[in-house]
């Protein structure tokens, strides 16, 4: 005959699935915690690379790498800004193929004044999450792999510096915790270009000055050739005047 579980058993075997349950959550917690440790540990280093060399096109590539990798993008861009055109264009991409990369280019090149989520987040200043881009009329529709998307502007102290796109082969493909990720990346990234365009324009600063340093050092020392030369002469003329 069938065994019939009483109360005490039923009691134990509840107990014994509830703390099974929590020991997956945490251990799904503890997972969750050394992803966004490594995520923010490689933040660290691009960002610390990016504000000592600017808008430089590998270490934007590997900002953009390590958040691909945090977030679980299969693709991700930035958009640079151009201020004086008020345009976006792809300053440097990863994981796009081949023969998606230059329709992308195309397509992600675009105006402030366009109607597509990168022109709106940059021109609004906060993010753009789009769970499924092939029914969103702010997209520009250029891969269909490409089924989500994410874009969040690089922005520090009211300056724009241009736009962070995510893409996800699936839909709905990025959540809470990767989206959490991609703000926090967007935020040092952009106070790192910040930086690292201060860095290049201190640096162009000091060469200058050096050149001017160096300008006015050969100047004085073509003054003081002729202050000598002059010296000679009226010395010279002395000795001949006093014979």
């Amino acid at each position: 005959t069938p065994h019939r579980f009483g109360a005490d058993e039923v009691d134990f075997f509840a107990t014994m699935a509830g703390q099974a349950a929590i020991s997956v959550q945490n251990a799904r917690m503890y997972e969750m915690a050394i992803r966004r440790g490594v995520a923010l540990a490689a933040l660290t280093h691009s960002t610390v690379t990016l504000s000592q060399s600017g808008s430089d096109l590998e270490a934007i590539s590997t900002t953009l790498e390590s958040v691909s990798r945090a977030t679980g993008a299969s693709r991700s861009a930035w958009l640079a800004y151009d201020e004086a055109a008020r345009l976006l264009h792809v300053g440097a991409s990863v994981g796009f193929p081949p023969e998606a990369l230059h329709q992308a280019e195309h397509a992600l090149t675009m105006s402030l004044s366009d109607p597509w989520a990168p022109a709106l987040a940059a021109v609004e200043g906060r993010p753009f999450h789009l769970k499924k881009t092939v029914s969103s009329p702010i997209w520009p529709v250029f891969d269909p792999d490409a089924r989500s998307a994410y874009c969040a502007p690089l922005t520090y102290s009211g300056q724009l510096y241009g736009v962070l796109v995510l893409l996800s082969e699936e839909e709905d493909g990025f959540g809470s915790e990767a989206l959490s990720l991609a703000d926090t990346f967007a935020l040092y990234t952009g106070a790192a270009l910040a930086n690292g365009k201060l860095y290049k324009e201190l640096q162009l600063a000091a060469l200058q000055l050096e050149a001017k340093v160096e300008d006015r050092t050969q100047e004085l020392k073509a003054v003081n050739v002729q202050l000598e030369a002059v010296s000679r002469h009226k010395s010279a003329f002395l000795a001949n005047m006093s014979h």
